[in-house]
């Protein structure tokens, strides 16, 4: 009879470790090419102090939410029992890591509170960059720009003498693990080239500074007299010279009589999508700027399609790239999205733009957040069903710049013999 208790009990025992132990070892390997793929993709942001982190941890709804670095690069991590009592705080230090370094630091010190956790991590927000400038430009000084701005979008905020020369730009990077562990790096930035590959306008990250340096020629009327236009623009560098000569200051236009800018405009092809069209920035010989508004100037208000001088220089910088949304949780590709200026978008379109719902999805639990990549703690939750949404018998809402879309994972019903086990432990005579 002993022998008989012990035989049940080995059956039970290893039924029971196949049905949880299965889910998981599926869930690894389907979790294998995620990771290879973060590998191979290289270059990933750095989380650096007020970052905003999305945390999810499978089967503890207590932690997952969104947490924000603190100054000091750390997440702060508090769980209780059931009545609230023995409370345990600890934190998790990831300023500097990628997405896939925090998320290691983070599994390994929840393992030493939950068994095997699995853990899901994105970042929500990264905080402005403070960047220095100096030289020749109108005011010297830091700059506040948003996270993956370029060195085009800082000279759009911080505009330029009309004697910059924007083919020896100095950008000065502080020392970082990865990149220039024994000091500062330099780099020297052709901005003219910008028009034939990205890199010429490269990325900036927080601390750099910018020194523009002074044309070694005075500005001169010259021979042939042209204007400059640098940043958002649809003409190649390649495109034939009888179109638009292209000289070491820029992208140069022979002017004509009369020309406004207008006529630039078109001569150049028009701006990029990437364009911002309210903020383009007019330096002249003279020492005076001013801002001026591309739609306006294509509509011929006389405010802002000036009559073109000798020398004049149009800097087109990128628009806000904080103007984002996110659609995160159980969608085929979570992520952040650039929120088109004067477009709209709903619900559907935003679920489309991320893969549309994931195998896990629970398809009919999904909340809009309102104004939570802008201040989580000021969001506004609003539930909505996705398959009712479909069907239209729910209102497709409309997403706004700052909107957070989550859809939360189905849960899992318990295996047959999950089921099965408490009734037969019930019966069984030990």
């Amino acid at each position: 009879m002993v022998a008989l208790r012990s035989i049940h009990r080995i059956v039970l025992a290893g039924l029971l470790l196949i049905s949880i132990c299965a889910p998981a070892c599926r869930s690894a390997r389907a979790d294998e090419p995620v990771r290879q793929r973060a590998a191979i993709a290289g270059s990933e942001p750095k989380i650096i102090p007020g970052c905003e982190l999305n945390i999810v941890v499978d089967g503890e709804p207590e932690i997952s939410h969104a947490y924000s670095v603190d100054a000091a690069g750390l997440l702060h991590f508090i769980i209780s029992d059931s009545g609230g009592q023995h409370r345990q705080s600890w934190d998790v230090s990831v300023t500097g890591k990628s997405v896939m370094e925090a998320k290691t630091a983070l599994q390994t010190s929840l393992a030493e509170y939950f068994k095997s956790p699995t853990v899901q991590l994105s970042i929500l927000r990264m905080p402005g960059m403070r960047i220095e400038i100096t030289g020749e430009v109108l005011r010297q000084g830091a700059y506040v720009l948003p996270y993956n701005s370029r060195v085009s979008d800082l000279l759009g905020a911080a505009p330029t003498k009309p004697t910059a020369d924007f083919t020896n730009i100095l950008l000065r990077r502080a020392a970082t693990s990865a990149q220039s562990p024994s000091g500062p790096t330099t780099y020297i930035v052709d901005l003219t080239l910008a028009a034939a590959d990205e890199n010429d306008d490269p990325k900036l990250e927080n601390g750099d500074k910018i020194f523009i340096r002074r044309r070694g020629e005075t500005p001169v009327m010259a021979a042939i007299p042209i204007v400059r236009v640098v940043g958002e623009i649809n003409l190649s560098v390649g495109e034939a010279p009888s179109a638009a000569g292209r000289q070491d200051e820029g992208i140069a236009i022979p002017l004509s009589p009369d020309m406004k800018f207008k006529d630039v405009l078109a001569r150049i092809g028009g701006l990029k999508e990437t364009a911002d069209r309210n903020h383009v920035y007019l330096g002249r010989l003279d020492g005076t700027t001013r801002t001026l508004n591309a739609d306006k100037i294509e509509a011929d208000d006389p405010e802002n399609n000036l009559k073109v001088s000798a020398g004049d220089m149009l800097i087109v910088p990128k628009r806000d790239r904080s103007l984002v949304y996110a659609v995160l949780g159980e969608v085929n590709h979570p992520n952040t999205f650039p929120y088109r200026s004067g477009a709209k978008m709903n619900l559907l379109q935003a679920l489309s733009s991320a893969g549309d719902l994931s195998k896990k999805a629970d398809r009919h639990h999904g909340v809009l957040s309102k104004g939570y990549l802008l201040d989580p703690t000021k969001s506004r939750q609003v539930p909505f069903d996705p398959e009712l949404v479909k069907k239209g018998e729910q209102p497709n809402m409309e997403i706004e710049p700052g909107d957070a879309v989550f859809i939360d994972r189905r849960k899992k019903r318990p295996t047959f013999w999950q089921q099965l086990l408490p009734l037969a432990l019930h019966f069984l005579p030990f």
